[in-house]
């Protein structure tokens, strides 16, 4: 990774985030079973692709990710499908 990326990236961790509106779900409507939690979140992710295989492009709604993207952009769990 470029360290002009990484550096920016390492330094926005000092700031805290509390998120506690959910305004993107009048604009996309709330994922199905509701948001995930941290800790399911962090499982899955160390679980990688086996936990959530992704779907083949066009077989699925275009707003949720697919084989086609890297694996760094996320997985579909919670996605709305």
């Amino acid at each position: 990774m470029p360290t002009g990326l990484a550096k920016p990236l390492v330094e926005s961790l000092l700031h805290e985030v509390v998120c506690e509106e959910s305004d993107i779900d009048d604009l996309v409507g709330a994922p199905a079973g509701g948001a995930l939690g941290y800790d399911r979140a962090v499982t899955d992710a160390i679980a990688g692709d086996d936990a959530d295989p992704r779907p083949e492009p066009g077989t699925v709604d275009p707003a949720r990710v697919t084989a086609a993207d890297p694996e760094w952009a996320g997985g579909g769990r919670g996605s709305g499908s």
